[in-house]
């Protein structure tokens, strides 16, 4: 589709998010759920009283738009008063509080959603806000000045993610409490020196900057590092600049060993950076599938920056030589080609977890004495001190990331299991034999196929008891209980990872399914958007999950183009090909429906009515009996007992 060809509007863009959901979610869960539905009650109500409309939910935050930017304002400032209402009497940490950010900017509207550098700035101006406050920026100002009796406080130019110029931004006052504390912080602002104005103090920020923990996905990376959270922004004196999310790409480490044997351990390292950076919420990390899009390339900084929306790029080298290893890495400001920081360590192979625990111990050092929010950065500690241990389980998801039949789950599955003999408290070597047990599962009969799934969530179960505190076996959970047919246990536990790494854009991808099990299909799409936005080189299942909550909306011209052009390069998959006939069947295109199930029967020779049924029953009874009579239109064999 042309750009001209999509449909574009001025409008007033109203976003609201929850301060440390996070953190109030763990201290009650129930409670903190039921004061949500009221809060998000209490906005929608503002919201529609003063004459917009809710573009949509998503998880503790809500998207709307006005005709009208100061009843845009009136709609914050009343939803705000009447929290605030809501919150006397609680203690100051258990108050449910909404962030809002308003801005004025145009739109692209597609299928009653809106998207764009309007809304991208609305939901930077709510992170900017203070907890029960709203931001606006200087278009909405201009509107409202002289029209509405607000105090408003400047904030000055903020330089916010993916947008060009610096937005005016400007704090509404809307009580006492919020006039004092902005009071107080023009007097820090005019009393208290920046860090950021002598040399000597850039230096230390950069190195604030490589954040680097203890542990990681596979439970015990060989190097962490994290990234100038102070530089991504525009400081101001008087605090951190932990409003806005920096952008970082960790690029594949460069394996200098000589052998491609060694080629798992480098690219084990760049997973254990990216995960360990991705766990931080004041991060935005660039999936790992897009930056391995550059391995055995060798592009500039600029270009790896300008490509993912990056302003900071990390990238290193592995070397092992005998039982010597080194490890090498920089950090890199792409806006300048600055180099940050960089290190290089020198280790003995079973010395290799020194590694991460000298990096760790510098940099929480720095981070305790300069950042006021260095606990979002904390460094996991590892679950494993055994090398060989790390090693199998490296190898075993090697393995398991390549595309292929359940005998790649058997492969891997043995590896794994020799890597808990060695530590049967390895939590990471029991979830990834969860992964394992999973694609044994593929194409068996039933009856295997649930002693499987029955295994998997065992090892799932002790992973998540060895390590409660991992996104990862979280993640795993949540795969296995959906494989159980489990929707809302499996969705509770991939929030919980999302909540341990909420730039995971794979968690994003694995709500899809149970969501829509649930009826909640407005929701599935926009988690597979989300995805798909934090990993812009995406492959097929992206797509793929896009397609189903299109499909499960009713959008099936729309899963036609999301399809279609990813179907022929998936070459042994048979679900896409069946989602696809079902996409063409259901808009009139029937012929090349009868091709795709052509295609299906060749892969598995036994389709027919029921095992088509087991492949789709995630959209519900409802749903999956027409899209069966669509495919049984165009010569799905009937199921004969």
């Amino acid at each position: 589709m042309a750009e001209d060809d999509f449909e574009r509007k001025l409008t007033a863009i109203f976003y609201a998010d929850v301060a440390g959901y996070s953190r109030l979610t763990g201290q009650d869960e129930a409670g903190t759920h039921k004061a949500l539905g009221e809060s998000l009650d209490v906005i929608t109500s503002s919201i529609e009283e003063n004459g917009g409309r809710v573009v949509h939910f998503a998880g503790d935050a809500i998207l709307a738009e006005f005709t009208s930017v100061r009843a845009s304002v009136n709609a914050a400032v009343a939803a705000q008063g009447e929290l605030r209402e809501k919150n006397r009497g609680r203690a100051d940490d258990e108050k449910l509080q909404f962030r809002i950010g308003i801005n004025l900017g145009e739109v692209i509207v597609d299928r009653d959603d809106i998207f764009g550098d309007g809304v991208n700035i609305a939901a930077r101006l709510e992170s900017l806000a203070d907890p029960g406050g709203i931001c606006i920026s200087g278009n909405v100002r201009d509107q409202i000045i002289g029209r509405l009796s607000l105090d408003l406080h400047d904030m000055g130019e903020q330089t916010v993610k993916n947008i060009a110029q610096p937005v005016r931004t400007y704090k509404v006052l809307i009580d006492d409490e919020a006039r004092e504390a902005a009071q107080a912080s023009d007097k820090a602002r005019k009393t208290k020196p920046s860090i950021f104005r002598s040399p000597k103090a850039l230096a230390g920020a950069a190195a604030v900057v490589i954040a680097v923990g203890a542990g990681v996905l596979f439970g015990g990376g060989l190097l962490n590092i994290s990234v100038d959270v102070d530089g991504a922004v525009e400081a101001t004196a008087d605090e951190p600049a932990f409003s806005e999310k920096p952008a970082i790409a960790v690029l594949p480490f460069t394996n200098l060993s000589g052998s491609d044997q060694e080629d798992y351990l480098s690219d084990g390292i760049t997973e254990d950076v990216i995960t360990n950076l991705a766990r931080s919420p004041a991060l935005f990390v660039i999936s790992r599938n897009s930056t391995f899009a550059y391995k055995g390339k060798a592009p500039t900084v600029a270009e790896v920056s300008k490509a993912l929306g990056a302003r900071y790029v990390v990238d290193g080298s592995f070397r092992k030589a005998g039982d010597q290893v080194r490890v090498s890495a920089q950090l890199v400001d792409a806006t300048n080609n600055l180099v940050l920081w960089s290190n290089r360590f020198d280790r003995s192979v079973d010395r290799i977890f020194e590694v991460q625990d000298e990096i760790a111990s510098r940099i929480s050092g720095a981070l305790a004495r300069e950042v006021k929010g260095a606990e979002a950065l904390r460094a996991r500690a590892r679950t494993t001190d055994n090398v060989e241990a790390y090693d199998l389980v490296l190898r075993a998801r090697r393995i398991l990331s390549r595309p292929g039949p359940s005998e790649i789950g058997i492969e891997a599955g043995r590896l794994l299991e020799r890597a808990i003999s060695l530590d049967a408290d390895y939590a990471q070597a029991h979830a990834s034999l969860a992964w394992a047990l999973l694609r044994q599962a593929r194409g068996v009969s039933r009856e295997r196929h649930m002693q499987l799934v029955e295994s998997a969530f065992k090892h799932a179960e002790e992973a998540l008891r060895l390590d409660p505190d991992d996104f990862y076996t979280h993640w795993t959970m949540g795969t296995v209980l959906a494989r159980k047919q489990q929707p809302e246990e499996s969705l509770k536990s991939i929030r919980t990872a999302l909540e341990l790494n909420p730039n995971a854009a794979e968690l994003h991808l694995h709500m899809v399914r149970p969501l829509i099990r649930l009826g909640r299909n407005r929701e599935a799409n926009h988690a597979a958007k989300t995805a798909i936005r934090l990993n812009p080189y995406h492959h097929g299942p992206y797509k793929v999950g896009l397609a189903v909550s299109q499909m499960a909306l009713g959008e099936f011209e729309a899963a036609v183009d999301t399809l279609a052009k990813i179907v022929p390069r998936m070459k042994t998959a048979l679900r896409p090909r069946l989602l696809l006939a079902v996409a063409y069947s259901m808009t009139g295109r029937d012929g090349k429906a009868r091709e795709l199930i052509s295609q299906a029967i060749e892969l598995k020779p036994d389709l027919n009515e029921r095992s088509a049924r087991r492949m789709l029953n995630f959209f519900g009874r409802d749903a999956v009996g027409p899209m069966l009579t669509a495919l049984t239109r165009v010569g799905l064999p009937a199921f004969v007992n």
